[in-house]
């Protein structure tokens, strides 16, 4: 039970003046098998990282996230952006066509994406997208 108490002092949660300028990122307890944090420790220690950020280096890999999809999705916010300062109508018109031209982008990215990982439910909501 003192541990429990000691951990809590040790990681307090941050104020919101601290919150502000740090990165936001998502927090997820975990449960171990026995033996695994050693061996994650060890490997932390060999490649010079936390354990935290061995923990993550190894989820990158397994896990790779899509940054095409990522820099389309930022292009069409940054578009909408733009779209909705525009006073003029033909730049406007103009925006609206470079929407359809990423949405292309981002549709043949989706799809390439389900092809990867595809369930039947995949495919359903991907077309309403």
């Amino acid at each position: 039970m003192d541990a429990i108490v000691s951990r809590r002092k040790w990681c307090p949660f941050a104020s919101m003046a601290e919150s502000e300028h740090r990165t936001l990122v998502d927090k997820f307890m975990l449960r171990l098998p026995d033996g695994m944090r050693d061996r994650i420790r060890a490997a932390a220690e060999a490649n010079g990282r936390s354990m935290n950020a061995e923990i993550v280096y190894t989820l990158e890999h397994a896990y790779p996230g899509n940054t095409e999809i990522d820099e389309i999705a930022s292009a069409i916010a940054e578009k909408l952006d733009t779209f909705k300062r525009e006073k003029s109508k033909k730049r406007r018109a103009e925006i609206l066509e470079e929407l359809s031209d990423l949405n292309q982008l981002l549709q043949k990215e989706l799809r390439s994406l389900s092809g990867n990982f595809s369930t039947a439910d995949d495919q359903d909501d991907i077309k309403f997208l």
